[in-house]
């Protein structure tokens, strides 16, 4: 992989939620897992990692949610690069989350990936990740 392991991710799931297909395979490592375990928590995929004969390599299935025929999200944005980090404090949340309407922020801080939200509740900024509209 060289690119980073959470654009790899967005990539991909915003590739799922424009296809037909309901299943998709994405490699898998500690990063990909840490954000795929936020994104089945606030339900925009759930996912499955299969037990392979080929240990070197693990993938890992997963499938959007759906409701009516219609991923429940549209797209997700990636705003953090390899090249070009943004940080956001805890007063700039606070700003932010005035703004925000049914949009998430992901922002990866000390105590891990959060949401906005959770990031609110604990008192903590971090360097923001993507926007899940």
């Amino acid at each position: 992989m060289y690119q980073s392991p959470y654009a790899y991710l967005i990539a991909h799931l915003n590739l799922a939620f424009k296809n037909d297909k309901r299943i998709h395979r994405i490699l898998c490592t500690k990063k990909t897992l840490k954000l795929m375990k936020v994104l089945r928590q606030e339900g925009c995929v759930t996912y499955l990692i299969p037990r392979s004969v080929n240990i070197t390599k693990r993938y890992l299935l997963f499938t959007p949610y759906f409701y009516k025929q219609t991923t429940f999200f549209k797209y997700i944005r990636l705003i953090s690069t390899i090249s070009k980090k943004f940080t956001v404090t805890f007063k700039a949340l606070i700003i932010i989350n005035r703004s925000l309407k049914s949009s998430l922020l992901l922002i990866e801080t000390s105590k891990g990936i959060l949401t906005h939200k959770d990031a609110l509740r604990l008192r903590v900024g971090g360097l923001l990740l993507c926007v899940i509209s």
